[in-house]
């Protein structure tokens, strides 16, 4: 299975920031990565808003981590310590190539009622797949690497971003988040796939 790392940032000094962004693209790529959003269009629908998003398609979640542990990563990386807040999650999905144009819904979930979450859920992906979205990850294997731990992570592909926008308003998938609310805590965002 290939794997997304997903990065949610608020930078304070860009250009330490884009030194860094500079210096990391090479070792990303080296390890199989390639860039699937960077700092593209986005609409905050819950939780903590960052205002810069990156998503990275790797060959595998191992590959993933790999590159984020590597020393040549962590030498990208150096001019940028301090110069952003970010939370970096890397997740296990399909081996979709993500190469035609559409949005990512991206959810960062921590459940604190399963059953209530469960009825969420059994409404959600409905409503999801009747606007045209499909599951690429769905609550599988993960790494946090920076910033809040949640251990349920999903993302579907819409073909746009006002698609996913106007799933998430309609009267079907809100029947099912009135059953999340109170069930759980979630940061979730659409993102424009821009790679």
């Amino acid at each position: 299975m290939a794997a997304l790392w997903i990065s949610n940032s608020t930078v304070t000094d860009p250009d330490s920031y884009a030194q860094y962004g500079k210096l990391a693209g090479p070792v990303i790529a080296a390890h199989g990565g390639r860039f699937i959003a960077r700092s593209a269009p986005y609409t905050q629908l819950e939780g903590h808003e960052h205002p810069r998003h990156v998503v990275i398609r790797f060959p595998s979640l191992e590959e993933a981590v790999a590159c984020y542990t590597s020393e040549g990563y962590h030498a990208a990386h150096a001019p940028a310590a301090g110069a952003a807040q970010r939370d970096v999650c890397i997740v296990e999905c399909e081996d979709d190539p993500l190469d035609q144009p559409g949005a990512l819904w991206i959810a960062h979930v921590t459940v604190t009622d399963e059953e209530a979450y469960g009825k969420y859920a059994a409404l959600a992906g409905p409503a999801i797949a009747a606007h045209d979205g499909r599951f690429i990850a769905r609550a599988g294997r993960y790494q946090q690497m920076e910033g809040k731990d949640r251990a349920r992570n999903v993302v579907a592909i819409f073909p746009t971003r006002a698609r996913a926008v106007e799933c998430y308003h309609s009267d079907a998938y809100q029947a099912g988040l009135a059953h999340a609310r109170s069930a759980s805590e979630r940061d979730l965002l659409v993102v424009e796939i821009n790679g």
